[in-house]
């Protein structure tokens, strides 16, 4: 496992709002939760296979294409904004 972000948002719609993210990566070993009140829809996809932008939660697309920047590039994290 390992820290790819800590990231403060303060722009997000008020009723989107969460005050810090961590977000990190780690090796999925299996599926543990299934979708519930607060989830519409949970699936998994491969990396070439993401969903559009328009499609995730959130600014969480900013976090997909860190990580796969990161894959390419592999510059040092943690990234702190």
């Amino acid at each position: 496992m390992a820290l790819l972000r800590i990231n403060d948002n303060p722009d997000r719609p008020k009723e989107d709002r969460q005050n810090v993210d961590i977000i990190f990566f780690a090796k999925a070993v299996k599926q543990i939760k299934s979708a519930d009140e607060e989830v519409k829809k949970l699936q998994w996809f491969d990396l070439d296979k993401i969903p559009p932008r328009d499609q995730i939660a959130f600014d969480h697309g900013d976090d997909l294409e860190l990580f796969m920047k990161y894959i390419k590039e592999k510059f040092p994290i943690p990234v702190l904004g």
